[in-house]
């Protein structure tokens, strides 16, 4: 089976969650890769966010009002008061974070979401 991923930005956050004798499989990858510092890593904060536009007035030709958007991480935006959200070119770009309002969303629902709108996003 394939699998289909997107990648929708740089990794920046990595954490150790064991070290050598806390690694469950240890011995299978000493005996397979030789001895080292084994570390076993994780990413953190990889969920999806996703937000719904409030308001499109300054941006309606880019923004539907009461649609749901993807957000890709950006730290120097949101210092800056915006978010980079996937609009409705199919592109990214920087807007008002007060255009938009967060939406959680379960680990069911999120491969449903992302799929639709990726689908969305196709050229018909």
């Amino acid at each position: 089976m394939t699998q289909v991923f997107e990648i929708i930005g740089d990794i920046t956050d990595i954490e150790t969650i064991a070290v050598d004798h806390a690694i469950r499989e240890i011995a299978r990858l000493r005996e397979q890769y030789g001895t080292g510092r084994w570390r076993k890593l994780q990413l953190k904060s990889m969920k999806t966010h996703y937000v719904i536009c409030i308001d499109n007035s300054d941006y309606p030709a880019s923004l539907a009002l009461h649609k749901v958007y993807r957000v890709l991480p950006d730290e120097d935006a949101a210092r800056d008061g915006d978010l980079r959200v996937i609009d409705e070119s199919g592109e990214d770009y920087l807007y008002p974070a007060s255009c938009f309002v967060p939406v959680e969303v379960s680990e069911e629902v999120e491969p449903l979401l992302a799929s639709s709108l990726t689908r969305a996003l196709q050229p018909a």
